[in-house]
């Protein structure tokens, strides 16, 4: 192994004071491999910010040894560090690369004039310990391409039962609702706005994403649900309940209730310990229905079944309108990581879509120049990475279907595109 020492530099009112760290190399090594980047990651999160790290990228012996040798790789192994930083979001113009003890701009000592004479430089690099970048997921800020949503006017005298197209319930207690600002209201007539989002192509149109920050979240229905009378905008009165039933072929046992607010520039989930999930199978229909006596079964006689609906979903009780996730947290084995390059700094979503998990992620943006990461995510899974966006007034998207591995670094073209062409393209992604 070769060892390579990371000279630490804190300046305390006039006094320097270096502090030292060895990081190993396999034996003429070139490459920022798993163990390289776990010990320049250690170091650079362990220093204050504003510091300096200063990476000598070969030892003195072997320069002595075999000074070509030493050259070629101070040169290789900066030119690799310097990649992987900038992938983990530090810009070039937090970093130096030294000859000896002059010192060039980051990014300019390749392809120089005299490249006789560059590829015989010592190369080192200086890096100064940048604020962590604030957590901030890419958006496209587009109208979402359909946002499944419906609206319908109800008496505020009577319970509620509101059905989605697509057999989302709701049901709200009469005389449930008051003024955002907890003001009484005096109104019969209430309006009522249901969007529904419950598989992936969904939550691609809607522009809807399963995650609580960047931990992965698997989804059993998103619903936003709005209601107003006249200009005033409404919200459930204290201890008022609203129930919603969720249909589904098939459940999980351990669903959440999550509530959604705008956080690092989407809507993002947070559970919810006021509100619950309950389960409701296909075997406890039928248990009920077994259960009535068959005398019963006569023309004019109404059986008030104890179910929203007589079929197999989640049921959760909440107790405000807004935002509302059927939700758990996906247990992943093996994570993945993934970057994308976008080769632009635009307003651009760029999601990660599960074609066997009912999940959508946001990449979270790692640079000023596109690049955009997704990880906490498991291996193994296939997946559709898609970025769409505006870009002079043009609707664009670029997308690639692929295999979660352990790291994997890709590049999306984008191109051309309209509303309708791009929901059709979607769709037949996710076939």
């Amino acid at each position: 192994m070769l060892a390579a020492t990371f000279v630490v530099i804190h300046t305390a009112g006039q006094t320097q004071v270096e502090n030292q760290a060895i990081i190993q190399f396999t034996d003429e090594g070139i490459f920022v491999d798993a163990s390289v980047r776990n010990q320049l990651d250690e170091i650079y999160e362990s220093m204050p910010v504003g510091h300096i790290i200063t990476l000598p990228l070969v030892q003195r012996r072997i320069i002595e040894r075999n000074y070509d040798l030493a050259a070629h790789l101070s040169k290789e192994r900066c030119r690799a560090i310097e990649k992987y930083l900038m992938n983990e979001g530090v810009s070039t113009e937090q970093m130096t690369i030294h000859h000896y003890n002059w010192p060039w701009p980051s990014g300019d000592f390749i392809g120089t004039d005299s490249d006789r004479y560059a590829a015989r430089c010592i190369y080192s690099l200086s890096v100064v310990r940048a604020p962590n970048r604030a957590l901030q997921f890419t958006a496209s800020n587009l109208d979402p391409i359909d946002d499944q949503c419906e609206s319908a006017r109800f008496n505020n005298e009577f319970s509620i039962d509101m059905e989605h197209s697509n057999g989302l319930v709701i049901q709200i207690p009469p005389f449930a609702f008051e003024s955002v600002n907890g003001f009484p209201i005096d109104v019969s007539t209430i309006n009522i706005q249901l969007c529904s989002y419950q598989n992936t192509l969904d939550f691609v149109l809607g522009d809807v994403c399963s995650n609580n920050g960047k931990q992965m979240l698997e989804s059993g229905g998103m619903v936003l649900v709005t209601a107003w009378s006249a200009d005033i905008e409404l919200r459930l009165k204290k201890n008022v309940q609203m129930q919603l039933f969720l249909p589904k072929d098939s459940l999980k046992p351990d669903m959440m209730a999550f509530v959604g607010s705008d956080e690092f520039g989407i809507t993002n989930w947070n559970p919810s310990s006021a509100d619950r999930v309950s389960l409701q199978t296909e075997e406890e229909v039928w248990e009920d229905l077994d259960s009535v006596d068959e005398e019963f079964w006569g023309e004019d006689e109404y059986y008030d079944s104890p179910f929203i609906r007589d079929m197999q979903g989640y049921v959760m009780t909440v107790s405000d309108l807004g935002w509302i996730n059927c939700d758990r947290f996906y247990e992943i084995e093996t994570e993945a990581e993934l970057i994308v390059d976008l080769g632009r700094n635009e307003k651009i979503a760029v999601r990660l879509i599960f074609k066997d998990i009912n999940s959508v992620l946001p990449g979270y943006k790692i640079d000023d120049y596109g690049k955009v990461r997704f990880e906490g995510i498991p291996t193994g899974e296939e997946v559709i990475v898609l970025a769409f966006g505006e870009v002079e007034k043009k609707l664009v998207m670029g997308s690639q279907t692929l295999q979660l591995e352990k790291e994997e670094t890709i590049r999306l073209a984008l191109v051309d595109t309209n509303p309708a062409e791009f929901k059709l393209k979607v769709a037949e992604l996710m076939r």
